[in-house]
């Protein structure tokens, strides 16, 4: 499962994206800058082989039929 590369905050960040949070709510939800949620995003996004919110949404759609 690719999710299990994430780091911590990276799944966080993710979790955080896919309910739907904008990056300054993110970022005050986890206390860390802004910039902190763009780059761990970004690392995120890297891993997973991805390039946008809606592309993680439907890998986690699909990670979800197939458990």
């Amino acid at each position: 499962m690719r999710f299990s590369e994430l780091s911590i905050r990276e799944a966080e960040v993710c979790d955080c994206l896919a309910a739907g949070m904008t990056i300054a709510a993110t970022a005050a939800y986890l206390g860390i800058a802004e910039s902190t949620v763009r780059t761990l995003r970004q690392r995120a996004y890297r891993k997973l082989n991805v390039m946008s919110a809606t592309q993680l949404m439907a890998l986690i759609v699909h990670d979800s039929w197939n458990d």
